[in-house]
């Protein structure tokens, strides 16, 4: 493990400048994925996000409250659990990661979402009362906090720090989504009962439904299979397992896989 970190962050110091300068928009023709980094875990996995630049897993255990905060191969804390703490969790319903590095995670029963630093110690409490049931967010541009409403059936786009809601949209578009990513141009919303993934721009338009579990970066679609990832446009496979893959996302040209037991982390060339 620490003789990748060298590469791991020139890896990840290259792609950043490359997503600077280039859109989504912008397609170019994928040539591999490469893994930057992998862990297991003794438990099963809900969901993972990675903050690339300080090397950090944050694992959701599933069924369960509790993230695992893992670097350098090991456990550095334990967050969670039932109870009215600043740190526990009633219905833990989602996590993600800020442009910050931290760890924002989602309480559907409080309707809160919660700020921790890259170690799980806890920074700030932010409350959603306008919201019904708040069960999927992501961050996006300008540090926007889109989530889903499960009882309205929308996304609702939030400016949290201000407490200002911009916009919603999506009403009666939205069935049961199991994952919601907002990309630098895209908002990608995952049906897991219906196996599809619907796309939006940032702004709520809805510009495609797709059959199959995407992510997009740099204008390629990326679809999950159960044992491999594949790209539409080209029809190219890449990181090929025996092991059956759950759920995967791409942001900041940095994808995060898993398994039951097993989180990959990976990097995108192009040729």
């Amino acid at each position: 493990m620490q003789g990748k970190v060298p590469f791991v962050l020139a890896f990840l110091l290259l792609i950043s400048s490359c997503a600077m300068i280039s859109t989504y928009d912008t397609q170019r023709q994928p040539e591999d994925m490469i893994i930057l980094d992998r862990t297991s875990v003794s438990f099963q996995i809900e969901k993972a996000v990675y903050a690339a630049d300080r090397q950090t897993y944050y694992i959701w255990e599933a069924d369960s409250q509790f993230i695992h905060i893992i670097r350098a191969g090991r456990r550095i804390n334990k967050i969670g659990g039932m109870g009215f703490d600043k740190s526990n969790f009633n219905r833990l319903s989602d996590i993600c990661i800020g442009a910050d590095g931290n760890l924002y995670t989602l309480d559907s029963f409080s309707k809160t979402v919660k700020k921790f630093d890259h170690n799980g110690q806890w920074l700030r409490e932010y409350s959603l009362d306008t919201l019904q049931e708040p069960i999927l967010m992501d961050i996006g541009r300008n540090e926007l906090f889109y989530i889903f409403d499960n009882i309205q059936r929308e996304i609702v786009v939030l400016d949290i720090e201000h407490e200002e809601e911009q916009f919603r949209f999506g009403k009666f578009q939205l069935s049961r989504p199991k994952q919601l990513t907002n990309t630098r141009n895209y908002l990608l919303i995952w049906d897991a009962e219906e196996n599809s993934t619907m796309v939006y721009d940032t702004f709520g338009q809805l510009l495609q439904q797709k059959e199959g579990f995407f992510q997009i970066e740099r204008g390629n679609f990326f679809q999950l299979g159960s044992h491999k990832i594949s790209d539409e446009g080209s029809g190219k496979t890449f990181l090929a397992t025996p092991k059956r893959y759950h759920t995967f996302l791409i942001k900041n040209s940095v994808g995060v896989l898993t398994t039951e037991n097993d989180v990959i982390v990976f990097g995108i060339s192009y040729e």
